[in-house]
């Protein structure tokens, strides 16, 4: 999983603030290790549950009020 967050400040008291959960989207599988070498290897595993959960994007902005 790759997850990236960038921020930006605004001003004096600003901030925005960009995350993107889950970059490659990579598929998550659920598998009977056929061979027992602890990896998943789609030609010799028994695949039970294959899912991809998308890419999360949020977008965020703060303000703070009072000076620090």
């Amino acid at each position: 999983m790759l997850d990236l967050q960038l921020t930006k400040r605004i001003g004096d008291f600003g901030e925005l603030k960009l995350t993107v959960g889950d970059l490659l989207n990579q598929e998550s599988v659920f598998y009977q290790d056929q061979d027992d070498n602890g990896k998943y290897n789609d030609d010799k595993d028994t695949k039970i549950v294959g899912q991809k959960f998308g890419t999360n994007v949020t977008l965020g902005f703060s303000y703070n009020f009072g000076r620090n």
